[in-house]
């Protein structure tokens, strides 16, 4: 499906019968809500639309299909097939819900564990940098991740489906992607590339240095927030498969480092005669706890600062057989 275009913007803003006018990157017209022509800009690169009067109940910045949907007072089904030419339901399958086997161009193979490049998923897609993904960044921020960061680990923001989009690399190729709602309340949370693999890949395997240690997180964003240390990969799951212990182990490792959550007791202990290596435990710090504890949410690195998840890494408490032993009757 097209992205869309200048000209697109141009001539729906006419088929509604109203006047626009262009500057270097924006257009301009009349806002549906306020009616004001001069506070209304929409981005040319990609559609985003923005009411700058502060009283404006628009807001924005917006995709510009609702400045139509609005404008024309038509559903979203409609304004899909006015701008992109495609139904709703198609719009979901291709854009929401996963990329077509076409688009991604994934070679199917028997061999589960082959890994092979795909598309980033490019339609209402941007870098953190672009002006669409300002309610990404707000979202980053309330998790505790500055923009910075974020672009450290390639983060983009699809602004139609509002979901930042993680990159899973191998070698420096894209071989998957997952995309996580930055809305409440919305399933799934995390949508993944067609064809995804989870069990044979592992998120940020290209940041760990060789001969040094390695960080296992569960989530992305737990494995962000472990930056002023290094070294953290994301399994995406809690069940850490065997062709994800290979990946890590190629690094060749001195140390591994577990940054699961506490009900993933059973996995640390397997984990721990994978590695051969010197296996370390942190733990959550108890002012996470308390913090969640607050606000009834479930504590996990996720929730830390970075200033946390460094002391935490720190402060790791070694493994072997006993405390393992130990720590699964617990």
């Amino acid at each position: 499906m097209a992205k869309i275009t200048a000209e697109k913007i141009k001539q729906v803003i006419s088929e509604e019968g109203l006047p626009f006018r262009e500057r270097g990157r924006t257009i301009h017209t009349t806002c549906p809500k306020c009616q004001k022509s001069d506070k209304l800009s929409i981005l040319k690169a990609n559609g985003y639309t923005i009411c700058y009067r502060g009283s404006c109940e628009f807001k924005g910045p917006k995709p510009f299909i609702y400045w139509l949907m609005d404008t024309a007072s038509i559903s979203k089904q409609e304004a899909l097939e006015r701008i992109y030419g495609v139904k709703e339901q198609e719009y979901s399958e291709k854009i929401e819900l996963k990329l077509s086997l076409e688009e991604s161009k994934i070679t199917l193979t028997k061999h589960e564990d082959i890994l092979h490049p795909v598309e980033w998923p490019l339609a209402f897609t941007e870098t953190l940098d672009s002006p669409a993904s300002i309610p990404a960044i707000f979202y980053l921020e309330s998790r505790g991740v500055p923009k910075h960061i974020a672009k450290k680990y390639d983060i983009w923001f699809n602004y139609l489906n509002e979901r930042i989009v993680f990159p899973i690399k191998h070698e420096k190729k894209c071989v998957g992607w997952q995309a996580r709602t930055i809305k409440k309340d919305v399933v799934p949370k995390m949508l993944n590339n067609t064809g995804f693999q989870r069990a044979s890949s592992v998120m940020f395997i290209d940041n760990v240095k060789p001969n040094s240690f390695v960080i296992v997180a569960e989530g992305p964003v737990d494995a962000i927030k472990f930056d002023s240390c290094g070294n953290s990969v994301a399994t995406m799951g809690k069940i850490i498969s065997p062709r994800q212990i290979e990946l890590i182990l190629s690094k060749n490792p001195q140390r591994v480092y577990l940054a699961l959550d506490d009900d993933a007791a059973e996995e640390m202990r397997k984990l721990q005669s994978a590695f051969k290596v010197p296996v370390y435990k942190i733990d959550v710090p108890d002012s996470c706890k308390q913090r969640c504890n607050l606000t009834n949410k479930k504590a996990d690195f996720g929730e830390c600062t970075f200033e946390e998840c460094l002391e935490a890494f720190k402060n790791a408490r070694k493994l072997d057989y006993y405390s393992t032993v130990l720590y699964l009757k617990d």
